[in-house]
């Protein structure tokens, strides 16, 4: 399934959520709203587990948030 999260500032980038076999975040964001982001994920999430983050260029859009995410949700 796929879910949209966000934006949650005019200017993020759009990200998405694949769930499945594997649960695949595309893009992060600026980072401005990472909380925001991250509680979305947990929502989609539940207990599963976020498995691969995949940026899709390095526009500061898109990969602002990756550290906050990865921090989060690396185990």
């Amino acid at each position: 399934m796929i879910h949209k999260i966000g934006p949650f500032v005019n200017f993020d980038s759009n990200i998405y959520l694949i769930t499945g076999d594997r649960n695949v975040l595309i893009d992060t964001g600026t980072g401005l709203s990472s909380s925001s982001v991250i509680e979305k994920i947990e929502k989609i999430l539940g207990e599963a587990s976020l498995d691969i983050v995949l940026l899709t260029h390095c526009h500061f859009d898109h990969i602002g948030g990756a550290a906050d995410i990865v921090a989060r949700f690396d185990s």
